[in-house]
C-alpha cells in the first residue's frame, strides 16, 4: 500500500525534511531521530505484510510507552491496519472482552504475559501473537 494517501504520508511529510531532528526521548533511554522512528516503522510495516495482515485488519496492541510502540502505531498507519491500543492494567477478563469485540488477527503485548494470554488468543481466533 503506498502512504501517498494516508495519514501516515501526512505525518511523514511534515517531518520528512527533519529526520536527523529529535523525535522521541524518554528518561533512561536514549533519544531516537525522526528518521530513526520511521525505518523502524518501516521494519514493523513489513512484519505486518511479511504475516498476511491486509488494510483493514485489526490489530490489539497492550504494551507500554515507548520509541517501539510509537513505531509500531506508525507502521499500523502506513499499512491501513487498524491500531487498537489497550491499558496495559486491563485483566485476562477485560481483554477478553476486547478481543471478542474487536476481532484482530493479532495480539501484541508483554512477553511477560503472552504465555498467560495464550489460551485466550486461542479461544479468541487471534492469528498470531508477538
Amino acid at each position: 500500500m503506498t502512504t501517498d494517501h494516508n495519514l501516515y504520508g501526512v505525518l511523514r511529510t511534515a517531518f520528512e525534511h527533519r529526520l536527523d531532528s529529535p523525535f522521541h526521548c524518554a528518561p533512561g533511554a536514549p533519544p531516537r531521530t525522526s528518521g530513526e522512528i520511521d525505518e523502524l516503522s518501516a521494519r514493523y510495516a513489513g512484519l505486518l505484510v511479511s504475516l498476511g495482515l491486509e488494510t483493514g485488519d485489526r490489530v490489539v496492541v497492550q504494551v507500554g510507552k515507548s520509541a517501539a510502540a510509537v513505531a509500531f502505531y506508525l507502521a499500523c498507519l502506513r499499512t491501513g491496519i487498524v491500531y487498537v491500543p489497550l491499558n496495559t492494567a486491563y485483566t485476562t477478563g477485560e481483554l477478553e472482552h476486547f478481543l471478542e469485540d474487536a476481532q484482530p488477527r493479532l495480539f501484541v503485548g508483554m512477553p511477560s504475559r503472552l504465555a498467560e494470554l495464550e489460551d485466550l488468543l486461542h479461544r479468541t481466533g487471534v492469528e498470531f501473537a508477538l
